[in-house]
């Protein structure tokens, strides 16, 4: 949508676009500052030093766990930039601006920033944060084999070869990480109806992190200024 000739955008539209692109351009530098000026009891510091207290049995899979739950935050990180780049975008950086699609953005944003802050969450101890970076890589492991699964057999875009193929390949990583999970000393909490159905991830030392990761309530509780993206919206 455009506006008519000799006109600009209205002023809620002109004023949200600048300020999310201000808050583009200096995201990066803040968070080169968080992880260059770390204090005492940030996650990364933090759980760099408590995997080496764990049993020696467990040890190099809990660094190994981690390490991959790091990773995956600042996946979750540059996500959420992407989403709040192109938000500015849509909101007419181009002479255009979206009827719809910003809302739809903006909200990835939120939900990619309260997951972040889900895995790197200061407010609970060293396990439990291991444990739920370990229930965000196993739901992701569990549901790419699902999916590929849900491939007919006999499509027409993938051989009947490749889809057994990439079953094999996403049972083997499921299958992979069920080990490192295993060698962190980390159970599985079966539904006791399915029997099958892993509803939770525990520690023997009593933390018990559920499977599904629930956004709406963490977006009513980290964002009360927006509380109602999956209502109003």
């Amino acid at each position: 949508m455009r506006p008519a000739p000799g006109e600009s955008f209205p002023t809620l539209v002109e004023k949200s676009r600048t300020a999310i692109e201000n808050e583009a351009e200096s995201l990066p530098t803040r968070v080169k500052q968080v992880t260059t000026d770390r204090q005492p009891s940030c996650p990364h510091d933090t759980d760099n030093a408590a995997w080496k207290k764990a049993h020696h049995k467990n040890r190099a899979a809990r660094r190994q766990l981690m390490q991959l739950g790091q990773h995956q935050a600042r996946l979750v990180y540059t996500s959420a930039y992407d989403h709040l780049v192109t938000t500015g975008r849509v909101l007419g950086s181009d002479g255009r601006v979206s009827l719809y699609a910003h809302t739809s953005l903006a909200r990835s944003v939120c939900e990619a920033a309260v997951r972040h802050n889900w895995l790197l969450d200061t407010s609970v101890d060293h396990e439990t944060r291991l444990l739920r970076s370990a229930v965000a890589l196993y739901s992701s492991e569990l549901n790419r084999l699902k999916g590929v699964k849900e491939i007919p057999e006999g499509a027409d875009h993938v051989a009947g070869k490749q889809r057994e193929q990439l079953i094999s390949a996403c049972e083997a990583d499921v299958i992979k990480l069920e080990g490192i999970l295993a060698s962190a000393g980390i159970n599985s909490v079966l539904d006791r109806r399915r029997r099958k159905i892993t509803t939770h991830l525990e520690l023997s030392s009593g933390p018990r992190v559920p499977m599904q990761f629930e956004t709406g309530p963490m977006m009513i509780k980290l964002l009360p200024e927006s509380p109602s993206w999956y209502t109003i919206s």
